[in-house]
């Protein structure tokens, strides 16, 4: 059991840093406290539901992800208890207020988005 453990640890680990090496990326993208909210969930701007393995995995899915400005991660597991949903957003409750929902079952997070552009002189 410990040994499969590792293996997929060291495998996630081997996939993640081979879509990300090499790739420069001008975006920065925070994911405040402040706009963590328990029990609530953003509606109508799902772009994309990916499983994970923690809200971490969440948060970096949306950074790879251009389109994706928060998420929603559903706090019980899914596929045997291993997997949890992650929705990728392409808004945030600050644009979309009305689409906030109460949903006992996830957690919202949102963004501060920024991108550094280089200044031609």
């Amino acid at each position: 059991m410990e040994f499969s453990l590792l293996f997929m640890f060291l495998a996630w680990t081997a996939v993640m840093t081979y879509l990300t090496f090499g790739i420069e990326r001008d975006r920065t993208m925070l994911f405040p406290d402040y706009y963590f909210v328990a029990e609530r969930r953003l509606v109508n701007h799902t772009i994309a539901t990916k499983y994970v393995k923690n809200f971490d995995d969440c948060e970096l899915l949306c950074y790879l992800n251009d389109s994706c400005v928060s998420a929603n991660f559903k706090k019980d597991p899914e596929n045997g208890g291993i997997a949890y949903a992650c929705e990728l957003n392409n808004a945030t409750h600050l644009e979309h207020e009305v689409d906030l929902i109460t949903d006992i079952v996830f957690y919202y997070r949102g963004s501060e988005v920024g991108y550094n552009l280089k200044l031609v002189q």
